[in-house]
């Protein structure tokens, strides 16, 4: 009898086992499929997001794009337009290069803000910059053709030089710049040149490149952050943007000059005086130039910036410095009366001083005639 009970326990342990695994392999395949449905759904929703955003920055682009059309027409309605080119935007969004551009070409002038120094700041007569990789520390005196070059990570006994001699100008040194990636050393002088030293060699010294290109004294240089570009400034009124992309970019250099319209050009706006100041963004879309002209002006380097050139008037005295803030939304300016002028270019301070400047909303008639394919709705709400 115990033996039957026994043999009944066995099969009852099977049978309960049986269901157990069964059960268990049911609830994972439900957990696993709906773990599948989760990120299914969840990859849906991301596509469906991301496809949106860029329908609002497709948008977004277009509608500045009008706005530049008619930036030389009617002021008021080019601001306006900007204005919803970035209402379209959620605060989320990358807003586009044509919406940027739209941004400075018809609101940055209306939103300049002038901040006294304690006096004038007298030009400096010398200068010197650790590169990025802090591998090199440059320094240079004004009334001096030499830069000193260091090399911060070789010993005292190598066979190379240290400190380096750069000695390849025959004027006075005005500036250097490091390129972002450390190759590149790249020198100004009153000598009409800039020169370039590449760093990768054991002596930067004994091959430089010269940059002959100006025809008076070149006053300034930078490279861009992403490292496609070296603009160089000169007393000539231009501008120099050397393609660094390209091995032959001496020859491809985008000159960046005042030039008269004629019956085959609408002309340029470039500089009308000697060039004092050059940077570039730091997402490198723009590059910025100062002149004696008392004008700042914006180089498009996502378009031709031979062709979209943007002015920003107001600077009194020699601008002597330029600076984007890290994430572009800024740019100072700094004269010799040590003067600032600040350009704020966040989309929350740009749409309320520009509807504060208009003082309206787009007409019907006007929304009619340049948004068609939209419904009507205010631009500015506390109008």
């Amino acid at each position: 009898m115990k033996i039957r009970y026994w043999k009944w326990g066995l099969v009852l342990a099977v049978a309960f086992s049986f269901f157990v695994f069964i059960s268990l392999r049911d609830i994972k395949q439900t957990n696993q499929e709906q773990a599948v449905a989760d990120i299914r759904g969840t990859a849906v929703h991301q596509i469906t997001e991301d496809a949106a955003q860029r329908m609002r920055e497709a948008l977004s682009a277009n509608i500045a794009a009008r706005a530049l059309a008619l930036s030389r027409e009617d002021e008021d309605v080019a601001m306006l337009m900007a204005v919803e080119a970035l209402n379209v935007l959620r605060k989320t969004d990358t807003i586009p290069h044509a919406t940027e551009h739209a941004i400075w070409q018809t609101l940055a002038n209306g939103t300049v803000q002038i901040l006294d120094g304690p006096g004038q700041s007298p030009p400096p007569s010398s200068g010197q910059l650790l590169s990025p990789d802090e591998k090199w520390r440059a320094a240079y005196t004004e009334s001096d053709n030499i830069v000193t070059l260091w090399n911060l990570t070789v010993n005292n006994d190598s066979n190379t030089p240290n400190p380096i001699q750069l000695a390849e100008h025959k004027d006075n040194v005005t500036g250097l710049a490091f390129s972002p990636d450390g190759k590149w050393l790249a020198t100004a002088s009153t000598d009409d040149t800039a020169v370039l030293y590449n760093l990768d060699q054991d002596n930067p010294a004994r091959s430089p490149i010269i940059l002959d290109k100006h025809t008076n004294d070149v006053t300034a240089v930078a490279f861009s952050d992403d490292g496609r570009w070296l603009a160089t400034g000169s007393a000539d009124h231009s501008l120099l943007l050397y393609p660094l992309t390209w091995s032959d970019f001496q020859d491809r250099a985008n000159v960046l000059q005042w030039l008269e319209a004629s019956d085959d050009t609408s002309g340029q706006d470039g500089h009308r005086g000697p060039v004092t100041a050059v940077t570039f963004s730091p997402n490198s879309r723009w590059l910025a130039s100062a002149s004696t002209d008392k004008t700042v002006r914006l180089w498009s380097l996502d378009d031709d910036p031979q062709q979209y050139g943007i002015t920003l008037d107001g600077p009194d005295g020699n601008i002597n410095q330029l600076v984007f803030s890290p994430e572009s939304m800024w740019l100072t300016a700094t004269n010799s009366e040590n003067q600032s002028y600040l350009w704020n270019l966040s989309a929350t301070a740009l749409i309320e001083r520009a509807c504060t400047k208009v003082g309206r909303n787009l007409t019907q008639s006007e929304w009619s005639l340049h948004l068609p394919e939209f419904g009507y709705h205010k631009t500015c709400n506390q109008y």
